[in-house]
């Protein structure tokens, strides 16, 4: 990302970034963001389960969690955060190809609609991917 700031605004290639995220074999978001809400609600019954009969584990999280900075967030609030990411990422994109200055032929502007089209089709397969409920588990 930093190697497009540098850049002239509109040379700047965030769309590719995206692009390069997801298809890069050992750093792609795909298997890591599958693999993750894939295991989000088992991660949920295992976290309600170790509330329930681990009290080592509610003083852990006690301590931890009301340690400056944290604002006394539950770990659920952070196991949901790469999901909501993953969400967010769709609507960045959005705002990017509404915003572009230039010509609708730009090499900037094709990348990013095609980021947007690749960060859709990975949230909708992670989304049927899911059919424990990952993206309801916590209520």
């Amino acid at each position: 990302m930093q190697g497009e700031t540098g850049k002239p605004l509109m040379e700047q290639d965030y769309g590719r970034v995206f692009i390069s995220a997801i298809d890069q074999e050992e750093l792609s978001l795909a298997p890591v963001y599958s693999k993750y809400c894939a295991n989000l609600a088992l991660s949920d019954r295992a976290r309600k389960g170790f509330l329930s009969n681990r009290p080592e584990f509610v003083q852990f999280l006690d301590e931890s969690l009301n340690k400056a900075g944290i604002e006394k967030q539950q770990l659920k609030s952070f196991l949901i955060k790469p999901l909501q990411r993953l969400c967010k990422y769709p609507l960045l994109l959005k705002e990017l190809v509404k915003h572009f200055i230039g010509p609708a032929t730009s090499p900037v502007l094709v990348s990013l609609n095609e980021a947007l089209e690749r960060v859709n089709q990975l949230v909708r397969y992670n989304y049927r991917a899911s059919s424990s409920g990952a993206y309801r588990c916590f209520d």
